[in-house]
């Protein structure tokens, strides 16, 4: 991208007061152009404090759409470094967050969201877990080609003790429960999907730094599961020779890394897990028409 910085110093060595402005348009992976790149304009200042060689009364602002993030709190530079930082996110759109994962992921460039992020969390780097707080996202219709999906509230919570596979989520039999969420772990809870099927799709799963789990169990029409599934890149080493009709019942986790592998072609998102498949059809291009499924079951593995 095309990085502008400015920065303003001024008083002593000793007792410095800084202000920086940060603007970085076109932001983008350099090994692909995404359709959409992202813009950053950001507003910092700060108190430099030789004596105790800390950075104090930090706020950095970056308005993004209608909302905006704001980054609060104190830097001891001693090594190792310190800092007592608070991330407060207001009305940022949800569309935000996909046009960062559009910035890792292509796939991500096909979706579009509505909706609204609102949220707080502390951040200490030196410390277990590295974040604690709470965000919640509301009115939220993902679009994408084949489709839209309109998602309930979703709450995102870090620095607690996460529940794991609660007696609610257990739709089908013989649930798996999702990985626990590591210690620097961002977990979705629980929450309820209408895709379709006779009954919801619940999911839960977290997020960290380096990637992504998600747990699903319940119900979908498989038409909608696909639609869903290849705009997100979620279906690589499922079955791609469905055809749109049908109903399953499944159990899954989905897990991911944000960047994907350099070499080899492969997205780095793999499925595992089960799933009973009612009225649905296979189409491979060897038949001449394709092949009706009563009933089925699938098991998906690694690889």
């Amino acid at each position: 991208g095309d990085l502008h910085a400015t920065a303003t110093i001024g008083g002593t060595v000793g007792d410095m007061k800084l202000q920086t402005q940060l603007a970085v348009r076109n932001l983008r992976r350099q090994d692909f152009q995404p359709v959409r790149t992202l813009d950053v304009n950001a507003t910092c200042r700060g108190e430099y404090r030789h004596p105790m060689r800390t950075v104090e009364g930090i706020t950095c602002f970056w308005p993004v759409g209608s909302g905006h993030l704001l980054l609060t709190g104190n830097v001891h530079t001693f090594a190792p470094a310190e800092a007592h930082l608070q991330l407060e996110m207001n009305q940022v759109p949800a569309e935000f967050p996909l046009q960062v994962l559009g910035l890792m992921r292509p796939y991500a460039q096909n979706v579009t969201a509505t909706g609204a992020l609102n949220g707080s969390f502390q951040l200490d780097p030196g410390k277990q877990p590295l974040a604690a707080g709470e965000a919640r996202v509301t009115g939220v219709v993902l679009s994408y080609p084949g489709g839209s999906l309109a998602v309930p509230t979703m709450d995102f919570l870090a620095g607690e003790p996460q529940p794991v596979a609660k007696k609610q989520l257990r739709a089908v039999k013989n649930v798996t429960a999702a990985p626990a969420p590591e210690p620097n772990a961002i977990a979705l809870q629980p929450l309820a999907i209408a895709m379709g099927g006779a009954g919801p799709l619940k999911a839960d799963g977290w997020v960290n730094e380096s990637g992504f789990h998600l747990h699903l169990v319940g119900q979908a029409g498989v038409a909608r599961l696909m639609a869903a599934g290849s705009n997100f890149g979620l279906l690589e080493n499922a079955p791609t020779l469905a055809a749109p009709k049908g109903r399953v019942e499944m159990d899954t986790i989905t897990t991911g890394n944000w960047l994907p592998p350099m070499m080899g072609g492969s997205s780095g998102i793999r499925t595992t897990g089960t799933m009973h498949v009612e009225g649905a059809a296979l189409r491979a291009g060897f038949l001449r028409a394709p092949v009706e499924v009563t009933s089925a079951d699938v098991e998906l593995k690694p690889g």
